[in-house]
C-alpha cells in the first residue's frame, strides 16, 4: 500500500478539553489531540455525508465508516504552535532528570523556544469551575465543585512577546492511495481533506460547543516524496512505504505514546496507562464507548536511550481501536 503525506494544521476555534486524569477536583487536559479522537470525528462526518464504503458488515454508519477509515488513513499526533505552521509546534521532551521540558522549531518570540512545564502551562492551559446541580432543590449539590482544564483558543499574554495569539495543533495525516484517488474525484484530494476535517469538534464538552477546529485548503499541503521530516526536525523522519516506519534519534523526544511491550531499557521517560473506549456493533445492535481499553505506555517526550530507532505507526489491528499508538517495530 502506497502512502501520501499531508502537512495540516488545525485552528483552536473554541476551548479545548481532550479527558487525561483527574488530580483532586481537577480534571486535567491533555495539550495535545490523539489520533483516535481526530479519526472518531471523522467517522461520524463521514457517516453525516456518507463518504466511504461499508467493508464491515455493520448497520450502523458510524462504524460501517470508522472501519473503512481504519484501513486507509493514519494520523501523527497533533501539537500546538502559536504560528500556522507545524514546524512551531511545541514538542515535549524529558530531560535526564526526568523533567518535562517544551521545544519549539520555529518561535517568534526566541524566547519562547523552551518552556519548562510550568511556562508551557501558563501559555496554553486555563481552567473554568462547574458543579452539579440539584434539579429537585434547584440548588447546587454541596460538595460537588470542581474545575474543568482546557487549552485556551488564544493563549496568555508573554512579557515581550506572544501577545495572546490564536492556538494552532500541527500535525500529519497519511492517505492510502486509494483513499487519495477517492477524494480526488470530483476535487483536489487537499480540498476535500479540508472539507471533511473543517469544524469537526474532539475531545470533551462539544455539547457545549467546546473542541472546534476549523481547516481550510491553505492549513493543508501534500508533501512529496517517500521520506518526511516530522514538525520539521531532522531527527524525526516517516518512511512512506507499505506500512508507515518513523525513525527517531538518540535523546529526542518521541512525539508519540509508545508501547511498552518490546522497548524495555530501550526508552527513557514517563509511564502511564492510555484508556480508550471502544466502539463496536453486534447484529443490529451498536455498543458506544462499553468496552474501556487500557494500554501500558510510555509518555509523548520519552527519549531514545539507542541510536537510530524505529518505529511503527500503529494500524490498530485487532480490536484494539487504537490510533497512532507507535510500537517498536523490532
Amino acid at each position: 500500500m502506497n502512502w501520501t503525506a499531508y502537512e495540516v494544521i488545525l485552528r483552536l476555534e473554541t476551548p479545548l478539553h481532550i479527558g487525561w486524569r483527574r488530580v483532586g477536583n481537577l480534571w486535567q487536559t491533555r495539550p495535545y489531540i490523539l489520533p483516535h479522537q481526530l479519526l472518531a470525528a471523522l467517522a461520524a462526518r463521514c457517516a453525516e455525508w456518507d463518504v466511504g464504503g461499508n467493508e464491515d458488515g455493520s448497520p450502523n454508519p458510524y462504524v460501517q465508516k470508522l472501519e473503512w477509515l481504519r484501513k486507509r488513513m493514519r494520523f501523527s499526533y497533533f501539537f500546538p504552535t502559536l504560528e500556522r505552521d507545524p514546524q512551531g509546534c511545541y514538542l515535549p521532551y524529558y530531560d535526564e532528570r526526568g523533567n518535562l521540558k517544551w521545544k519549539c522549531g520555529k518561535c517568534e518570540p526566541p524566547e519562547l523556544s523552551e518552556l519548562s512545564a510550568e511556562e508551557f502551562d501558563y501559555l496554553f492551559l486555563d481552567a473554568v469551575m462547574r458543579t452539579a446541580i440539584d434539579h429537585d432543590r434547584s440548588a447546587v449539590q454541596e460538595g460537588q465543585l470542581f474545575a474543568f482544564e482546557y487549552v485556551r483558543p488564544r493563549c496568555r499574554e508573554w512579557p515581550g512577546g506572544a501577545e495572546g495569539k490564536e492556538v494552532y495543533f500541527g500535525g500529519y495525516v497519511f492517505l492510502s492511495e486509494e483513499l487519495s484517488k477517492e477524494l480526488k474525484k470530483q476535487v483536489s484530494a487537499e480540498e476535500s481533506l479540508a472539507r471533511l476535517l473543517d469544524r469537526l469538534q474532539v475531545g470533551g464538552e462539544r455539547k457545549y460547543g467546546w473542541g472546534l477546529i476549523r481547516v481550510s485548503e491553505k492549513d493543508l499541503r501534500g508533501l512529496p516524496g517517500e521520506k518526511i521530516e516530522l514538525y520539521g526536525r531532522r531527527e524525526i523522519t516517516v518512511q512512506l512505504e507499505s506500512e508507515l516506519y518513523v525513525t527517531v534519534e538518540k535523546d529526542v523526544g518521541i512525539p508519540a505514546h509508545v508501547l511498552l511491550q518490546g522497548v524495555k531499557d530501550k526508552i527513557a521517560g514517563q509511564v502511564e496507562v492510555v484508556l480508550m473506549r471502544s466502539t463496536r456493533s453486534e447484529g443490529d445492535k451498536t455498543f458506544y464507548g462499553k468496552e474501556v481499553l487500557g494500554k501500558p505506555c510510555y509518555r509523548p517526550g520519552s527519549r531514545c536511550k539507542d541510536g537510530s530507532t524505529k518505529f511503527l505507526i500503529d494500524a490498530g489491528e485487532g480490536n484494539s481501536g487504537i490510533w497512532g499508538i507507535w510500537k517498536i517495530s523490532g
